[in-house]
């Protein structure tokens, strides 16, 4: 008797032992869908075609993560720049909102964004230089890092004054202070390519008192901020995260959009 029941015991177990390994590697192996979103493409080489360098600048540093969807605003290149966007305003920032928007119901062939897509996932997102005033939602499992250049000279960002960007952070993210030197013109500390170094500085905002007004300047320490390629290599290779975004500039202001379209409930 004791003997048949010990053998129906190991028929009972064998088939969730001989499985576990199965869903053990295939968890092991899931790669989070990686989506990559650039900006305005506002610098002599463009040449008026339109470069979706986010994604171009990660697949030529991690070639084994190739990204799941790519954006590319279509606001213009260097010779092509609309004239409303040079200005800070109302106007100028409807005109990124209305790009951003198309996005999420399916520009340029990309997927429409499903309401309710990024519910219970985990979603890793970077915003870097970002070019938008219109904040992401507040939702469980969504963690949201800034990295943004006090010097960052680019319309839209510090025309007249910093953007609060603690207010687009998430999940504990923190915003991240650095002194970007890449660039030139209204385009000097805005450059993509000068966040992705390692070893940023970062920048600290000093208060000094003047005439019972307060004096602000920002100053560079000699701390450093985590290097963004470090942080997406620990995000893609993590198989509990679902999604990560990173966004450049007005393809930071798309990401937000469609974080706000994949957290709605119906279609906005």
């Amino acid at each position: 008797m004791k003997k048949e029941l010990f053998l129906r015991s190991i028929l009972f177990f064998l088939p969730a032992y001989l499985l576990f390994p199965v869903f053990q590697t295939a968890h092991a192996s899931r790669t989070p869908e990686l989506w990559t979103l650039s900006g305005i493409n506002a610098w002599p080489e463009a040449d008026k075609e339109y470069n979706e360098y986010v994604g171009s600048f990660l697949m030529e540093k991690m070639p084994e993560y190739t990204p799941v969807r790519r954006y590319c605003s279509r606001l213009g290149t260097e010779n092509w720049y609309p004239p409303e966007l040079l200005l800070k305003g109302a106007g100028s920032y409807r005109k990124l909102d209305e790009e951003a928007q198309t996005f999420t119901a399916g520009a340029m062939g990309l997927p429409a964004i499903i309401p309710g897509m990024f519910r219970d996932k985990q979603v890793k997102v970077l915003l870097i230089a970002p070019k938008t005033r219109s904040l992401p939602p507040r939702a469980e499992g969504l963690h949201i890092e800034v990295y943004a250049s006090p010097i960052d000279d680019v319309p839209n960002q510090r025309l007249f004054s910093a953007q609060p960007w603690h207010q687009y952070t998430r999940g504990g993210g923190c915003v991240w202070s650095v002194y970007n030197p890449e660039g030139s013109g209204l385009g000097r500390g805005h450059l993509f390519e000068g966040f992705m170094q390692p070893d940023l500085s970062i920048m600290r905002l000093l208060r000094r008192p003047f005439l019972k007004h307060c004096r602000r300047k920002w100053v560079i320490t000699n701390n450093t901020a985590p290097d963004i390629m470090e942080v997406l290599r620990g995000w893609l290779s993590d198989p509990a995260n679902d999604f990560v975004l990173v966004g450049h500039s007005q393809g930071a202001n798309i990401a937000i959009f469609l974080l706000n379209a994949g957290y709605a409930d119906t279609p906005e």
